[in-house]
């Protein structure tokens, strides 16, 4: 996975943010997570859209870390967001 991936919440999950934080539940299996406040930013602007870069670029503001910290590790959850099914790669539009 790269910073240009492009990924959406999966239509098999269903994400409801509770203030800085916010539960998921897969509703093929019943599985229920709870997500931490980056977690929660991250799926919030997981819009299908977006790429993993340009959703650094907007939480730039909200995490005071290093923009190389950031990116490693939203890479990181995402890639357990996606091994996890709670969330869709889009395919590339070329």
């Amino acid at each position: 996975m790269e910073l240009d991936c492009v990924l959406r919440v999966s239509p098999l999950a269903s994400f409801q943010p509770l203030g800085d934080s916010a539960v998921v539940l897969r509703i093929d299996s019943g599985q229920l997570y709870s997500a931490n406040a980056t977690a929660q930013a991250l799926l919030s602007a997981m819009d299908g859209e977006r790429t993993l870069a340009d959703i650094a670029s907007l939480l730039m503001d909200d995490f005071h870390v290093d923009r190389d910290v950031l990116e490693r590790d939203l890479l990181a959850l995402s890639r357990q967001l996606l091994d996890d099914g709670i969330v869709d790669q889009v395919p590339s539009a070329s």
